[in-house]
């Protein structure tokens, strides 16, 4: 089934990016100095929290039938890997090459060609080496490092039940026993982000099967939202105390939100005008164009921003209104014109006829 929600959460899970990297990047001295644009969106670091959600959930949503045969894992890792690489390399070198060739720009790319390979292909890379967030050239790719692994995962439960029992024993233990906490590669194997993807397929779950009927949608979603609220406070004004556990309430409450809002839509429940509009279901479906492309773009903007004359809190926000705007619409165009037509031959390509299905909304 198709929920309006998700494509929805999908769209405020990548604005939520959009507006952190934005103001951060607006807060920064080399632009306009305002460090309060930093403050105001802190929040929106959650949005790959929402994100991870939001994966488990479609993944055991749309696969949970593939569970333990075998002979679907290659339908679904073709798939998988439709819906993640060709875009990604069309940004990642068309970001590259734009760098190479500015030279105040060509000390922001790797030039060690195996480094180059690693990130085109999406390995988990050791952040204390390469620098940064471990994801060269577009810094948003370390989440696609955790998605991946994610797929893998979901790949070796569909190959065998005890091979999906035993990673649910394993995962969780080495967390517990604190692997995640050290060096790499432990720290990426046993990552405590991978609590999230849990999250949102414990809630597909439950919504398949029709469990906890007993809850009131509407009530799980405003306590939901509180617990997003609390935990966001108490990121930004509070002792955060340990980060996995601050992962944890994001997770709950951002799987809360989509089990009230799917539960309203099983029901019959009208969604708010906004969630039903055709601009946010399409921002939905561009979700993963915006996010990729995003940064290079407010990097590229804030730089004409300032190279214009834009200054002060009233440049500032003109920068960050028109820049967001200007994100959102490069999304809408490169979904529609490169994303889908790509996505598209792709699957006729690669997938054999009987199980296509619409990639970009899984």
């Amino acid at each position: 089934m198709h929920y309006k929600s998700i494509q929805t959460g999908r769209a405020i899970a990548a604005l939520m990016v959009v507006f952190f990297h934005l103001g951060g990047t607006i807060a920064l001295e080399k632009y306009f100095g305002i460090s309060w644009f930093g403050h105001a969106f802190s929040f929106g670091h959650a949005g790959v929290h929402f994100f991870f959600v939001l994966s488990g959930f479609i993944i055991m949503q749309v696969h949970m039938d593939d569970l333990f045969k075998p002979e679907r894992i290659r339908s679904f890792l073709t798939k998988r890997c439709i819906r993640i690489y060709p875009i990604y390399w069309l940004i990642f070198l068309g970001v590259f090459l734009f760098a190479l060739a500015i030279p105040s720009l060509r000390n922001n790319v790797p030039s060690d060609i195996g480094l180059i390979l690693k990130a085109l292909t999406l390995m988990p890379l050791d952040k204390a080496v390469v620098g940064g967030t471990g994801a060269p050239v577009l810094i948003v790719a370390w989440s696609l490092q955790y998605e991946l692994y994610f797929y893998v995962l979901f790949g070796l439960a569909i190959l065998n039940r005890w091979v999906a029992i035993a990673l649910l024993v394993l995962l969780p233990t080495g967390m517990l026993l604190g692997f995640g906490v050290g060096n790499f590669p432990a720290n990426f194997f046993w990552s405590d982000w991978l609590v999230l993807f849990f999250f949102g397929m414990g809630v597909a779950v439950l919504v398949r099967r029709n469990q906890m009927k007993f809850l009131n949608p509407i009530a799980v979603i405003g306590v939901s939202i509180a617990i997003l609220v609390a935990t966001a406070s108490l990121e930004a004004f509070g002792d955060a105390g340990e980060i996995t556990w601050l992962k944890i309430f994001w997770g709950i409450g951002f799987a809360g939100l989509i089990f009230g809002y799917v539960r309203c839509e099983q029901a019959g429940r009208r969604l708010p005008l906004l969630m039903r509009h055709k601009s946010v279901q399409t921002l939905g479906d561009a979700s993963y164009f915006l996010y990729l492309i995003h940064f290079p773009l407010i990097s590229l903007l804030c730089k004409v921003a300032v190279a214009a004359g834009l200054t002060g809190i009233a440049g500032a926000s003109i920068t960050f209104i028109l820049i967001a705007f200007a994100c959102v619409l490069v999304s809408f165009a490169g979904h529609l014109l490169i994303e889908r037509p790509m996505q598209k031959w792709f699957s006729q390509t690669f997938i054999p006829r009987g199980v296509l299905a619409p990639v970009a909304s899984q």
